[in-house]
């Protein structure tokens, strides 16, 4: 049997080092592109072919958060119906601190319309000091 301490300074030891490799892998990431991809697009896919016959592949994304939702909804009442609903798609969330506030006849109706689903729990150990 494994001694749950040592179960635990595995883990900690692992995520550590996981850690120095993911900050690697994005320094290595970004010295490829730079070296590479001088001009990369700012979304989309370029490929690259390299000596070997193989392929080195760039994708690039961009995302668009909403910063003052109540400008954005004056912009969009000044283009037509169309143009807005396809701009913009509207995700609604549950807050979890109101939902936990409901009644049982209240959650029994609102558990009719959502799906619940546990995130991956994360662990984290806080060095003395730190």
């Amino acid at each position: 049997m494994i001694d749950n301490e040592k179960i635990v300074s595995d883990w900690f030891l692992s995520k550590r080092e996981s850690r120095a490799w993911q900050e690697r892998e994005r320094e290595l990431r970004s010295q490829v592109i730079d070296i590479f991809f001088p001009d990369p697009p700012s979304s989309g896919t370029t490929n690259i072919e390299l000596s070997d016959g193989s392929t080195l592949r760039l994708k690039t994304s961009q995302s668009i958060k909403v910063d003052d939702i109540v400008m954005l909804r004056k912009r969009l009442s000044e283009l037509t119906p169309i143009i807005a609903e396809r701009l913009v798609s509207w995700k609604p969330s549950v807050s979890i601190r109101e939902y936990k506030l409901l009644s049982n006849s209240a959650l029994r109706k609102i558990n009719a319309c959502i799906v619940i689903r546990d995130d991956s729990p994360q662990l984290e150990i806080v060095l003395k000091g730190e």
